[in-house]
């Protein structure tokens, strides 16, 4: 018996059709299932449909087992965990307030493994853990004693665990048979095939189209008598006129009938590529913009490295590079609070993203959480946000509605169309979908002020970063990042 069963489920919110799924899917013992798409495509939703903890307006999921999950963003973890577990997965013994993201995760981790379910769902596991947790997770995953239903963006994860992937795009689910690599092959088969037969149609439609036309011009072209022709004469030539124009009609009706019957190809859709927008930036002319003269950072009254000295100039963007618990998050959370030691530039502006995103107000629209530290009006914002992918009455949704890759957009949003010239960033790439991590890349790199930004990113870290804060046996070293041999 599966595991789950789905057949044919359609999903609404409102009058809205948000998911459709046609057919039957099921899922066994033992199945790596990754589900991918866009930030806000619904891959959280299709995954709650899994669990029973939403109902298809149509069709049926039938769940035959219990189960276990790694939650996206929980409040709460309510099972126990073993010492056993909570060594394996470094999980400290203290006041889950002041775990980093990493240690987060982690727990969430350990307490989902701890249950022991033959099936575990897993909503972007990988979320602030560094390479280590990474590589402890893939293996966990690959030797599970069940089946796994994933979400990820983390392409080598979904290529090292899964069997099968499912795609959520413009509402439609679809099945692919493979790893994540797999299903980039065949959907890009499937985009090259679609193209050729949108093409061949709309050249064939084309063509069927002149053809009726000329019939029909044809058919009801009428022409005089000669002068010469007697009245007998004209009347047999009218009447084969007549029997011609007739003829070319039934042609032209033939041909108007090969077009109504027509299979209709409609044109590849193709995903929006998210643009950031950075012409909020406020230029400072300062040598230095931030200075750390031997700053302590302490988590719980406890030093976490040894005092701190560093500069950034302007135009830096420096990447904090370190495993999870040694203090990067704290270090931002430093820096962003002035602590004794830290100077800024006369004209510095400090935007801060936090990769809890703790700072969006969950009853806020999207709109008004990105309007709060504007200088654009609401028709500009509007214009912007569609660049994000939130487009229309999308911008009056609640925070509190939102995916973990859309509160990440917005929380950017927030940076970008702000009056800043200092970013400090924990994590930014955290829930979001591969195509918007390009594209933030992209604009990180461009970005006109200065960053420095905590990750496990290292493509990110390649990309962006001239500097790099790196934690190395108990102390961060600053240098530049890959410099020239």
């Amino acid at each position: 018996m599966p595991i789950i069963l789905v057949k044919d489920i359609t999903f609404s919110y409102g009058d809205r059709e948000l998911l459709r799924w046609d057919g039957k899917f099921a899922i066994n013992d033992g199945d790596r299932i990754g589900i991918v798409g866009v930030n806000g495509s619904g891959k959280s939703t299709l995954m709650q449909l899994l669990a029973g903890k939403k109902q298809p307006d149509r069709g049926t999921v039938t769940v035959n087992s219990n189960f276990s999950i790694i939650e996206q963003i929980a409040d709460e973890v309510s099972t126990p965990l073993t010492g056993v577990n909570r060594s394996w997965w470094s999980v400290p013994d203290e006041d889950r307030e002041t775990f980093s993201g990493g240690e987060e995760t982690r727990m969430k981790i350990a307490a989902a493994l701890e249950e022991h379910a033959p099936l575990l769902f897993a909503d972007e596991p990988t979320s602030h853990l560094d390479l280590t947790g990474t590589i402890q997770l893939r293996k966990s995953l690959q030797h599970y004693p069940g089946a796994v239903v994933l979400i990820s963006h983390d392409r080598e994860l979904l290529d090292a665990v899964c069997n099968n992937i499912l795609e959520v795009e413009e509402g439609k689910v679809t099945a692919f048979t493979g790893n994540y690599s797999d299903y980039q092959q065949q959907k890009a088969n499937n985009l090259q095939r679609a193209q050729f037969e949108y093409e061949q149609y709309r050249e064939e439609k084309k063509r069927l189209e002149q053809a009726a036309r000329h019939k029909v011009e044809q058919a009801h072209k009428q022409k005089g008598k000669p002068a010469r022709m007697s009245n007998k004469e004209a009347r047999l030539g009218i009447a084969k006129a007549q029997n011609a124009e007739a003829k070319r009609i039934r042609s032209a009706n033939a041909v108007l009938s090969r077009l109504e019957h027509m299979d209709v190809k409609e044109r590849p859709i193709l995903p929006d590529p998210v643009n950031f927008d950075v012409n909020a930036h406020v230029p400072i002319a300062s040598k230095e913009i931030l200075r750390l003269e031997s700053v302590r950072v302490t988590r719980e009254q406890r030093e976490l490295f040894p005092p701190l000295t560093f500069t950034l100039k302007p135009g830096m963007k420096t990447a904090v590079i370190g495993p999870n618990g040694c203090g990067k998050s704290t270090l931002l959370h430093t820096i962003k609070e002035g602590a004794e030691g830290i100077t800024t530039a006369p004209r510095a502006s400090i935007g801060f993203f936090d990769q809890k995103l703790e700072h969006l107000v969950a009853t806020d629209t999207v709109l008004q959480a990105v309007s709060k530290h504007s200088r654009y009006s609401d028709t500009q914002l509007r214009n912007l946000l569609a660049r994000l992918g939130f487009r229309k009455d999308s911008v009056f949704r609640l925070i509190r509605q939102l995916s973990g890759g859309e509160k990440v957009k917005a929380a950017l949003a927030q940076l970008f169309f702000g009056q800043y010239n200092l970013l400090l960033l924990d994590e930014p790439t955290n829930y979001l979908d591969a195509l918007t991590r390009e594209q933030l890349e992209t604009v990180l790199a461009a970005y006109p002020g200065t960053l420095l930004f905590a990750t496990h990113d290292m493509r990110l870290v390649k990309r962006v970063a001239s500097h790099t804060l790196t934690y190395d046996n108990g102390i961060f070293r600053f240098a530049e990042a890959f410099p020239p041999s």
